[in-house]
């Protein structure tokens, strides 16, 4: 009767140091509790800021086009928006440092619609007896080639890289205040990507 004592209580103390060492081992290998609660409010917090980093453009563009024999010239105000994309965020804790990776720009580019924001200056026909007159398809068209041209210039007069830099900035400075952590912002693409 005491060997069988002896024995149980040298497997219960055997089966407890086991079970220690797995939960040790769990807890050690587990994503600790302070990065969770960062993750839930990252959420929350973080997309209200980078909502606020959107960049807006407003300006006046002279339009020269033609379809067939038909020219135009005309002036449009374009309302170009620069925002992120949201939906692609990614965040990790490193040591006590929150890294965000900066995601892809959005560059949205429509027609303003206050009045007087299109205005046809002339048309003309090529041929001598040929109509100047110009369809609302056939303006419509004319005016995606100029909103096509107007995104191109966003890029190359360096407003995406603008709003990159400042989107970095900003977002560093304000989690940083939010979390109290350390927070370092990532941007793999300062300068943007044109076919996003």
């Amino acid at each position: 009767m005491l060997k069988i004592f002896s024995s149980i209580k040298w497997l219960a103390l055997l089966a407890i140091t086991v079970l220690a060492i797995i939960i040790i081992l769990t807890l050690k290998n587990s994503p600790k509790a302070p990065d969770a609660k960062m993750s839930r409010t990252l959420i929350s917090e973080l997309i209200p800021v980078i909502e606020l980093c959107n960049l807006e453009i407003v300006e006046d563009i002279p339009i020269k086009g033609h379809i067939g024999s038909k020219h135009i010239f005309a002036r449009v105000t374009l309302n170009g928006n620069i925002s992120f994309d949201l939906d692609n965020l990614e965040t990790h804790m490193s040591c006590d440092t929150l890294v965000i990776m900066l995601p892809r720009e959005k560059v949205e580019v429509k027609e303003s619609t206050a009045p007087g924001s299109y205005e046809v200056i002339d048309t003309w026909n090529e041929k001598l007896f040929g109509s100047d007159t110009f369809s609302t398809l056939e303006e419509n068209e004319i005016k995606r080639l100029v909103a096509q041209n107007f995104k191109k210039r966003i890029y190359a007069k360096g407003y995406v890289k603008r709003a990159r830099a400042e989107a970095v900035e900003s977002i560093r400075d304000m989690m940083s205040y939010m979390l109290k952590t350390p927070v370092k912002v990532i941007d793999p693409s300062p300068s943007g990507n044109i076919k996003g």
